[in-house]
């Protein structure tokens, strides 16, 4: 898979690039290979198909060293062929003909056609894509074929938008367990309408207290939350009660764990009937120190670094089955 991306400086002896992985007990991004100057892409090798992962790039010189990194960037490669299904965990399957997990995707309330869902199984440990769906004309689709639970797993219905910034990034429906949901009723219905950040912007530095704002979707009983996080990894992260129907939020001070003049990413989820949405984008925001009246910006040595073109974050199967178990954390404390 070969990407690539905009050299925005005329000093740089090479470009480093580093992968998102998992090494030393950790995940991080790790060194993956360097180019020279003026070379503005790099091929990485050996990938699975129907698989994604997460770059980015730094730029360096012999006499100022190596460039703050380039906004994290993720690519997928092509899709696997439809002959090639991996089933990693051991199941039983039942064929309901005509009936079984099924549901409508709407945008604004139009039926959404030719979109793809996948029905997603997990062990306890491990998840994988048990099977696909592809929307109708009316925007319905249907899985028929599913396997039977043991104790332990759960599988559920997921949606991933990689394209159209006028959508969410995705949604996941309720989970399915063993004995407690019947296949057979498990209709997940849902609208894909975005929810657009309005403030602050992206690379925005602000000063709190600070009201968040985001454009509410049509849909009056969905519920609200913003979270903020950091841009690599997600520690730390932290996100807000459930606002109900409400586009704002006031942040009065920095949660803990959060530090000025760091870069973080906030973004915003929407609880609906059959499950749970995310934004689209993430907006970059660093926060700043105040002291009195008097806002202190913080001083950077002047060196020339890469600027770098960011498409839209995309969201891949890994990073979304980290939020989800932070969603149910979050919902289990809420019970108590």
């Amino acid at each position: 898979m070969t990407f690539g991306w905009n050299d925005n400086s005329n000093n740089e002896n090479g470009f480093r690039i580093y992968k998102w992985g998992y090494g030393d007990n950790d995940w991080d991004f790790y060194y993956l290979g360097s180019v020279g100057a003026n070379v503005t892409n790099y091929t990485d090798i050996g990938l699975q198909c129907d698989h994604g992962t997460w770059y980015r790039v730094t730029a360096y010189n012999n006499a100022h060293g190596e460039s703050d990194p380039s906004p994290w960037e993720f690519f997928r490669t092509l899709d696997c062929p439809p002959d090639e299904l991996f089933i990693y965990l051991p199941v039983v399957m039942k064929d309901y003909s005509g009936r079984g997990l099924y549901g409508q995707i709407t945008d604004k309330g139009s039926p959404v056609s030719g979109s793809q869902v996948r029905l997603i199984i997990y062990d306890g440990s491990s998840y994988a894509t048990f099977d696909y769906s592809t929307t109708d004309s009316n925007g319905n689709y249907l899985f028929s074929t599913f396997p039977v639970l043991e104790t332990g797993q759960e599988y559920f219905v997921l949606w991933t938008n990689y394209k159209n910034s006028n959508q969410l990034s995705s949604w996941f429906c309720d989970s399915i367990y063993p004995d407690t949901t019947d296949p057979l009723a498990y209709i997940c219905n849902f609208d894909v309408e975005n929810i657009e950040l309005l403030s602050p912007d992206s690379n925005s530095v602000i000063s709190l207290p600070y009201t968040f704002l985001w454009q509410k979707r049509s849909i009056t009983t969905e519920d609200y939350v913003l979270y903020l996080g950091d841009k690599i990894g997600r520690d730390p992260l932290w996100w807000t009660d459930q606002l109900g129907y409400s586009g704002s939020y006031i942040l009065n001070s920095l949660p803990q764990g959060f530090i000025s003049f760091q870069p973080y990413e906030w973004w915003v989820y929407i609880y609906g009937e059959n499950g749970f949405g995310v934004s689209y984008s993430y907006n970059t925001v660093t926060f700043q120190e105040r002291f009195g009246n008097r806002i202190v910006d913080k001083i950077y040595l002047n060196i020339d670094s890469k600027e770098y073109s960011r498409v839209k974050f995309t969201h891949t199967l890994f990073l979304l089955i980290v939020r989800r178990h932070l969603v149910y954390r979050f919902r289990a404390c809420e019970t108590k």
